[in-house]
């Protein structure tokens, strides 16, 4: 059964351009940066060998920070498509096993997210044969392997086994995406404890990718050093990546074991009593409504501004209520706090708060939070009226175009300025 969910999910998504994109993305990349000196990405400076082990080391471990997302896409598509597709009530009728249908999704989605990690190694790999020969150093296999097998695998295991059980147990794409904000503020912590001597020893409790035990064990490596010498594992990069691979496993292991084919798992998001319709029409049938207003008809700007704020004042209520950006807001303010408290503290050494530290400390905390807001939420807001099957309705209202489209750009720009403002204050 296992095999069977396994392969069957692993071919339908490699007949879908999605994993080459990302590769794709990942190698030209990679590749870039090793070649050009303007492009910088992860911690590694241009003094280094473009494949020393310890850069191939950095640029795995940051690219699989930023490959969270494209886990996320695997592994909510994975999770989710029998729930979306409303073709799980069938699937589940079935005489199929549980551990089968759950970890053979699951891993199918571990395996196509490892490809951006593929992707980088053999970016790395590529570019050695292109850039000048003072900037390569000898080809070592071992180095690739470490990388991989240390950062490359674990990340991706780690944040699959997190994603995808919160979006299978949840049955909302919207979770998933807070799970993986969950994990960029774990690393957010870890970078602000970075700076602190007494509080150094608590990195490996809360990098969830390790990115910042490379820096704190390697720091004092000079530029020859990261050049030839290998990777040496530390006890607290071993404890990190022991502690981080079995909380998430846990995390699978105990959602696999409440997941249910019964219907009421599915309908669980269902529970409220529905209204009955008959009886609703029927109170309303014979009430007379007397003395009713005469309609007057406008269709100049006065008309369309007051629609605006109609469809405004809904979007805004209807995304302020939701549990999703509520949490998205919550750990957006829970980073920023942690962030501004130790922005004066760099090394045990105390700075004066002053305004470009605390602008600072605030811009990097709410970065990527700003970025989510506008990247989910423009979609969701778009396409909103589509997922309910109401926009052929909207687009036949006497309105124009420019009422729906300003309102839902209004609502997310209110969104990030009630973020910002939250986060000064």
């Amino acid at each position: 059964m296992f095999t069977a969910f396994f392969r069957f999910d692993l071919s339908s998504r490699l007949k879908q351009p999605m994993v080459y994109i990302f590769f794709s993305v990942f190698f030209i990349l990679i590749f870039a940066e090793s070649l050009m000196d303007d492009i910088t990405i992860g911690w590694a400076e241009k003094a280094y060998n473009v494949n020393a082990p310890m850069v191939i080391a950095s640029k795995v471990t940051f690219m699989s920070l930023l490959g969270v997302f494209m886990t996320l896409a695997f592994t909510n598509a994975a999770a989710l498509r029998d729930f979306d597709s409303k073709f799980g009530r069938i699937l589940f009728a079935a005489p199929i096993r549980k551990n089968g249908y759950v970890y053979g999704r699951f891993f199918s989605s571990v395996l196509l997210a490892l490809a951006p990690v593929f992707a980088v190694l053999m970016a790395i790999f590529t570019a050695s044969f292109f850039a000048p020969a003072e900037k390569v150093g000898p080809f070592l296999l071992q180095p690739y392997i470490i990388a991989f097998f240390l950062f490359g695998l674990p990340n991706t295991f780690i944040a699959a086994a997190i994603l995808f059980p919160v979006a299978l147990k949840s049955g909302k794409h919207a979770m998933g995406f807070i799970s993986a904000i969950a994990l960029f503020i774990c690393y957010q912590i870890s970078t602000s404890l970075l700076g602190q001597l007494d509080n150094e020893w608590m990195v490996a409790f809360f990098d969830p990718f390790g990115i910042n035990l490379i820096l704190m064990d390697y720091k004092y490596w000079t530029a020859d050093d990261i050049n030839t010498l290998t990777l040496n594992v530390s006890p607290s990069l071993l404890f990190n990546r022991v502690l981080w691979v079995g909380l998430s496993g846990l995390l699978l292991f105990g959602v696999t074991r409440s997941f249910s084919f019964n219907p009421g798992f599915m309908q669980k998001r269902d529970k409220a009593k529905k209204p009955d319709v008959a009886q609703e029409q029927e109170k309303h049938y014979f009430k007379s409504y007397p003395g009713l207003p005469a309609v007057q008809k406008a269709y100049g700007f006065s008309a369309h501004v007051s629609q605006f704020i109609v469809q405004f004042r809904l979007e805004l209520t209807t995304l302020f209520r939701s549990p999703a950006f509520l949490l998205l807001f919550f750990f957006g303010c829970v980073n920023a706090f942690g962030t501004i408290q130790n922005a004066d503290v760099w090394y045990g050494t105390g700075n004066i708060p002053v305004s470009y530290i605390m602008t600072d400390a605030i811009k990097n905390s709410l970065y990527i939070i700003v970025v989510i807001i506008i990247g989910y939420y423009s979609g969701q807001l778009t396409w909103a009226e589509r997922k309910a099957k109401m926009d052929g309705i909207i687009d036949a209202a006497a309105h124009p175009v420019w009422v729906a489209l300003s309102s839902k750009f209004f609502v997310i720009s209110t969104a990030i300025l009630a973020l910002m403002v939250t986060n000064i204050a």
